[in-house]
């Protein structure tokens, strides 16, 4: 029998282990097995890569600008403007757009709109979505008022072009907006403006557009402050942009118009002490561009305000009169309230104001008195 303990007590051999490589040993390698040419050439490809989507970008904005002023074209409007120029943001495609002049028709007053610069930018990761940006110095020039010039801190713009399964949506804002002209407007400013719209589910072949339009510390031109408040604290609208089709193949306000489309004030307020309102109401516009408007309205300091409109020769004196005759005796102090208010209906018909049966301003004819 074979003698254990003469057997040699056998270890087992430990498997050697690879030495540790700190980051930048595993960098190195990576980078000679890559090669140096290897490196540039996959920078210069991504340097492509983005360059290339940068200009798809480009050319879809230039589409999409085309696309809407071509539109607003259609509609009746002058528009004009310069040959874009590209403008490569950050992960973004631009444009610049500068000398853009938009003319309304005649019948709507044939005001002319000159922007300063547009800056249009696009995701192209998000091709839908498109900002606008509007930078120095705008003009508005009314037949009545003359060249007036607007400044904003800031003023933007961003449209969200739906899909089935996301709405179409505008926002608009702008902060601390002034206006200023040689001597009419002088002092028209704006501390706050924004518009917010979004689309709804379509209905038997339209589409419907819920809209939220808020003004804020709204400071009146010095030609108006004579005897009228200076500043108008707030000012919000709420409803419904109802009558454009889904399928549409006229331009958009012809065929909102041909549509018997409206505009729904589901709430309205007012603050500009001492005028106070909540009111209610539709508006549209007939094919000539002429607006009609009907509403009924509880309003806070009526007679003070028409008062100042009359000392300001905007509000005839007869006008007046009949107004305070008709009207006054509807004034009422609701329960739980110290201040007398005024419910009544207000409309705009073939261009001038009501306030019940009273006609408030009337339409311009041209003809002396």
């Amino acid at each position: 029998m074979q003698n254990t303990s003469k057997i040699p007590n056998l270890q087992p051999r430990a498997k050697p282990q690879a030495p540790e490589r700190s980051q930048g040993a595993m960098f190195a390698e990576m980078r000679n097995a890559f090669g140096r040419n290897g490196w540039w050439f996959a920078g210069m490809t991504l340097l492509l890569i983005y360059f290339a989507i940068c200009w798809q970008g480009e050319r879809v904005l230039r589409g999409r600008v085309y696309n809407f002023f071509k539109e607003i074209g259609a509609n009746g409007f002058g528009v004009s403007y310069s040959e874009p120029h590209s403008s490569y943001l950050a992960l973004q495609s631009g444009l610049y757009l500068d000398d853009l002049v938009i003319t309304a028709p005649k019948s709507m007053g044939g005001w002319k709109f000159k922007a300063g610069r547009l800056v249009i930018s696009l995701n192209p990761l998000m091709p839908r979505s498109v900002s606008f940006s509007m930078r120095g110095t705008h003009s508005l020039i009314l037949p009545d008022f003359g060249d007036i010039r607007l400044v904003a801190d800031k003023a933007k713009a961003d449209i969200r072009i739906g899909t089935p399964s996301v709405p179409s949506s505008l926002n608009i804002t702008a902060d601390n907006v002034q206006a200023t002209a040689p001597v009419s407007m002088t002092g028209l400013a704006f501390g706050e403006v924004s518009l917010r719209m979004k689309r709804n589910a379509a209905e038997e072949n339209r589409y419907s557009y819920s809209y939220r339009f808020r003004a804020e510390n709204v400071r009146l031109p010095s030609f108006l402050v004579k005897s009228l408040p200076e500043r108008a604290e707030y000012l919000a609208l709420s409803g419904t942009v109802d009558g454009i089709s889904a399928d549409r193949q006229k331009p958009l306000l012809s065929d909102w118009i041909g549509n018997g489309g409206i505009i729904e004030i589901a709430k309205g307020e007012i603050i500009w002490k001492p005028l106070m309102a909540e009111f209610s109401g539709t508006a549209a516009f007939d094919p000539s561009l002429e607006l009609t408007m009907a509403a009924s309205a509880k309003v806070y300091g009526f007679f003070d305000l028409i008062d100042a409109m009359e000392k300001e020769g905007i509000i005839r004196p007869g006008n007046l009169s009949v107004a305070k005759v008709v009207l006054g005796p509807v004034l009422t102090v609701e329960r739980g309230e110290n201040r007398p208010s005024l419910r009544t209906s207000f409309s705009i018909q073939d261009g001038n104001f009501y306030a019940g049966q009273v006609v408030l301003f009337e339409k311009e004819t041209g003809e002396e008195e």
